[in-house]
């Protein structure tokens, strides 16, 4: 499995600003998962079931597999991008698989878009300070989807 490392120059960023940084061990694309964007799952699961009428998580997994994985990578190439993290298909490919088998722990969760501020919040931050440089949204699915089920 290859690992995630940090840019030089988000680096050299925080260690300008007197910014704690604690990302200079090679992370692993399931560490960073569950330790620096736990909201991976809960954010495309709870987003995507919403948008089909509140389904369960297990059925956006087995129903709407394509969906969810496209709506996973969106969210933690964002996140990753973000935090400075270089990422490699292989990860993506990583992290979905997880988080797909998980949502079949989990299958009977039924969905919703709450908890907005630590869910969805982050990526919704992530879209709005773009549009407010002039960027491109890192999360158009996600900001679409959002907008469908009233979530913004």
């Amino acid at each position: 499995m290859r690992e995630w490392r940090v840019t030089e120059e988000k680096k050299r960023g925080r260690e300008r600003s007197g910014g704690f940084f604690a990302l200079y061990s090679p992370f692993t694309p399931l560490h960073f998962l569950f330790s620096s964007l736990p909201f991976s799952l809960p954010s495309a699961f709870m987003l995507v079931g919403a948008s089909h009428g509140g389904i369960t998580v297990g059925e956006v997994e087995s129903a709407h597999t394509a969906q969810v994985s496209a709506l996973i990578a969106e969210l933690t190439a964002a996140g990753a991008g973000d935090m400075g993290l270089e990422m490699e298909m292989d990860d993506e490919a990583a992290v979905t698989t997880r988080l797909l088998a998980y949502a079949r722990a989990v299958a009977h969760f039924p969905t919703a878009v709450k908890e907005f501020e630590w869910r969805n919040g982050y990526f919704w931050g992530l879209s709005q300070r773009a549009a407010g440089g002039g960027k491109a949204d890192p999360c158009p699915a996600h900001t679409a989807l959002l907008r469908e089920v009233g979530g913004v």
